[in-house]
């Protein structure tokens, strides 16, 4: 699930790419915060928590390392 804002492309474990509707690339790095937009785990729909570290799944899905946990980004959302 992309934000119809902007795309995120995998860096590195600790960056990302994001491309900005205004068509600008952003590279941001971590730790960078994501707002949760369906609750998972511990985290309610609202909140906003930290990302540690970004991974791909060998899917090319991207993984967010969150208190230590690894959690699907489709469930946050990039706050730039």
């Amino acid at each position: 699930m992309e934000s119809p804002d902007f795309k995120l492309v995998y860096v590195d474990p600790y960056s990302l790419l994001v491309a900005t509707r205004e068509r600008k690339i952003v590279r941001i790095y971590c730790p960078f915060t994501v707002r949760v937009i369906k609750p998972v785990g511990k985290f309610q729909k609202g909140q906003d928590v930290s990302v540690e570290m970004v991974k791909s799944d060998p899917d090319g899905w991207l993984i967010y390392i969150i208190q230590g946990k690894a959690y699907w980004y489709g469930n946050f959302q990039v706050i730039l």
